[in-house]
């Protein structure tokens, strides 16, 4: 955890570096934490739906929560995190469509949502690519997700 002008700005928890995992939800209280610019809960234990708080996060630049137990649909106010430039969700169960709203994260750099079980394709690995291919990814109409494959 690192705390700045008495706000927390990282958050981090990963499994390898730190023995047992972590469990349970994600809260809705993370969105209380609007100072928060790097999320890394990576290989735990977390279960549950993503809250819809997240999108609160707005100085998020880097949300990791790959290979956990999450599920259900990605929130639509992902959208509302305009400074993420890695978001990070493959490995979990999460369900549905891609939200549209992810075309609001203009400054998305890399994007890896593979090995979910969305309602479409999802590129099998995209955490290599250019800005321009995520977001040229993000604006092309579903079903058509071979941009980044």
């Amino acid at each position: 955890v690192r705390v700045e002008g008495g706000r927390v700005t990282k958050l981090e928890w990963p499994r390898q570096f730190k023995g047992e995992p972590l469990t349970g939800t994600i809260p809705a209280g993370i969105g209380a934490l609007d100072g928060l610019t790097y999320l890394y809960l990576a290989n735990n234990q977390i279960c549950g739906h993503l809250p819809s708080e997240i999108g609160r996060l707005t100085s998020l630049e880097r949300l990791t929560l790959y290979s956990n137990h999450l599920e259900g649909p990605l929130p639509a106010e992902l959208g509302a995190l305009t400074a993420l430039t890695e978001l990070y969700l493959f490995n979990n169960n999460f369900t549905g469509t891609i939200p549209s709203t992810l075309a609001n994260l203009t400054n998305l750099r890399y994007l890896s949502l593979y090995h979910n079980n969305f309602d479409t394709e999802v590129p099998s690995d995209s955490t290599e690519n250019s800005k321009e291919k995520v977001q040229q990814y993000l604006a092309t109409p579903r079903p058509n997700h071979d941009m980044l494959e």
